[in-house]
């Protein structure tokens, strides 16, 4: 009998944080992925499991929304002849830990350091497996799959995989590479275990960049290793938006081919895809990668599974590159033309206002001798007045550049800063941290007295309620590219902002094109994000 489910309703099982789960793709917009219950180790809630299912399948069947629906997966077929066994699992994906030797600029480990899901162990592993293998609930061809943080380091992988190695079951172990494993090594010599690494880079400095730590030369010396057992050992490059450069790109495959790898796969930056920012050039870079891949004698896939029909096409649209690189010579020439008449622009912009800049030098400089005059601390009791004029100067300096009055206003805000110079200061919030009303928040990075560039992270938190929602927030310098979000739901965002060079400054607008209200307490004020160093 025909019905609407998808195969990982059917079959398959999240180990997650604290909870199992139907699974762990996001295709139906900003829902979430689908909870079956809470689940924090000890013996797996088999029957809850079961009435889970069949209750999801039912409502997927009914005319009500669900989190499900909107989802290219779920499909009508007839799901009792699809099924390949009488177990209650066919695929097992565990993600219950977020411990990493990486601090890769993509992941929710590093996105949401600080919060209860960073830096997690995870709930003992080895009692679900036997539970799993024992009971037979699990497929004796089944297979599990590792991802979550870094799996060799979790405590008890090696004793499990050498159990489910014997048992028969297949894994695929995402690993970093940055340790190298003797076990996982086995496993692939034997053709038991695949492995993956994604190494997102072809050069030191956009590993370093990506990845947040300098282990490019250890993880390949790892992954040549691996490849030598002669097993399935993939390497995988998340293509982005500081990654997709010919020279990485070219790079990667030379390394690729040097340390004698079979299968390559790509995929893009998820959180790029939910917000709308894979650029053009990350576009090409995935026909590029194809390109140079097939070129070296390397079998290449995107993987899709993660993607859908629409995103698929998108991240295609250059494939094969000589038949349809043409396309984005032609993007190159238009795009070429737009920055070429954008700076002209914006040079005029600047000298129409160049006296209007002078004047707020001059006006940045009578702010600073009369802090100098400050004697007495009853002085510093009104705070927003002598804020204001301040904050009308970073305005400009932020829609209208100039290094002498972007110097005058760090040298300005610094006087008013009684924190460590090296740490960013934040200017028009509330006492609480808030921008509010509508108007910009300002963060200066100082780096003038530095011998090294600074790069320095911010928090930026939106609390709105569901009804208020979408809540777009941009950073903005006036010199570089704008750095955009969508909030979507209430979360805390981890931005790093560019990296400022030795002996320089730079100052960052923070705006939201909304604002919101607490709707649970007594409170009138009206909302855009708060900005704070660490949360």
């Amino acid at each position: 009998m025909e019905y609407v489910s998808c195969e990982w309703i059917e079959s398959r099982l999240v180990l997650e944080q604290r909870a199992v789960k139907f699974c762990c793709i996001g295709h139906s917009g900003n829902k979430g992925y689908v909870p079956i219950c809470d689940y924090d180790g000890g013996k797996l809630p088999v029957e809850e499991i079961k009435a889970a299912r069949k209750r999801l399948i039912e409502q997927n069947n009914g005319p009500d929304d669900t989190l499900c629906k909107g989802c290219h997966f779920l499909q009508k077929k007839d799901w009792d002849a699809e099924r390949r066994t009488t177990a209650l699992l066919d695929t097992v994906y565990v993600s219950n830990f977020s411990i990493c030797n990486l601090h890769c600029r993509y992941c929710f480990v590093y996105l949401e350091e600080f919060t209860p899901v960073s830096h997690v162990a995870g709930y003992p592993l080895l009692p679900v497996f036997e539970q799993l293998v024992q009971e037979g609930h699990l497929a004796h061809d089944g297979k599990i799959e590792w991802g979550g943080g870094e799996p060799t380091i979790v405590k008890g992988f090696a004793e499990i995989m050498r159990m489910l190695m014997q048992t028969g079951h297949t894994q695929q172990i995402h690993t970093s590479s940055v340790k190298f494993s003797p076990e996982l090594a086995e496993g692939l010599r034997l053709g038991k275990v695949q492995a993956v690494t994604s190494v997102d880079a072809g050069t030191r400095e956009t590993y370093k960049e990506v990845k947040g730590r300098d282990r490019f030369d250890v993880v390949w010396e790892s992954v040549g290793k691996y490849a030598a057992t002669g097993g399935d050992m993939s390497v995988k490059y998340i293509l982005r938006k500081n990654n997709s450069d010919a020279e990485n790109i070219r790079q990667f495959i030379a390394r690729c081919r040097g340390a004698g790898i079979k299968k390559l796969v790509l995929t893009p930056d998820f959180r790029e895809i939910a917000q709308q920012q894979v650029t053009e050039e990350t576009i090409y870079g995935f026909a590029l990668m194809v390109d140079e891949a097939e070129r070296n004698g390397i079998p290449v896939q995107i993987r899709d599974e993660y993607l859908n029909p629409e995103q698929m096409r998108m991240v295609t649209k250059y494939v094969p590159l000589s038949e349809k690189g043409w396309r984005y010579r032609l993007y190159e020439a238009k795009a070429s033309a737009r920055k070429a008449l954008a700076r002209l622009t914006k040079r005029t912009r600047a000298l129409g206002a160049a006296l209007a800049t002078q004047r707020a030098i001059e006006r940045a400089q009578s702010l600073l001798e009369k802090e100098a005059s400050i004697v007495h601390p009853l002085q510093l009791l009104e705070p927003s007045e002598r804020e204001a004029p301040i904050l009308g100067l970073l305005e400009r300096q932020t829609l209208t550049p100039h290094p002498r009055l972007r110097a005058k206003l760090t040298e300005l805000a610094n006087s008013r800063n009684s924190a460590v110079r090296s740490e960013p200061v934040v200017l028009g919030i509330s006492a609480d941290a808030w921008t509010l009303d509508g108007k910009p928040g300002y963060v200066i990075v100082d780096a003038s007295a530095s011998p090294q560039p600074v790069a320095k992270d911010m928090w930026f938190t939106c609390w709105a309620d569901k009804r208020d929602f979408p809540v777009r927030l941009t950073i903005s310098d006036g010199i570089g590219e704008d750095f955009e979000h969508t909030f979507l739901e209430p979360t805390q965002l981890r931005v790093p902002l560019p990296e400022v060079p030795a002996g320089e400054s730079r100052i960052f607008s923070v705006k939201t094109d909304k604002t919101w209200r607490r709707t649970s307490l007594n409170d009138p004020r009206e909302f855009g994000v708060r900005i704070t160093t660490s949360i």
